[in-house]
């Protein structure tokens, strides 16, 4: 989920449905305790972002979990990066949570 991260986090609350799983930002975690969640990294530090984004894929890989919703950081500097592996690995299926469009 693209956008604000306080749009991403309510849009991921609205739709995600039990037993799920999250990956977002360190600051979020707490409004996710009823899920599994990985922690992606503060909001505002995207190199430890990107240290995060491939372990909390692989940690997901070894669940049971049917879907996994993710904050995307925005699209400037390293979070470029981490937006990118997060958009393939949810198969280019992203909601812009400030506009709601869907993208593919």
């Amino acid at each position: 989920v693209t956008g604000d991260a306080d749009h991403a986090a309510e849009y991921i609350l609205d739709h995600i449905a039990p037993g799920g799983g999250v990956i977002c930002f360190d600051e979020f975690a707490p409004l996710f305790s009823a899920f599994t969640v990985e922690k992606l990294g503060s909001v505002f530090d995207k190199e430890e972002q990107a240290r995060r984004v491939f372990d909390a894929l692989r940690f997901f890989d070894r669940t049971d979990v049917p879907e996994i919703w993710a904050q995307c950081p925005d699209n400037t500097g390293l979070g470029l990066a981490v937006a990118n592996r997060l958009k393939k690995a949810a198969g280019f299926h992203v909601i812009d949570a400030d506009g709601g469009k869907a993208e593919c």
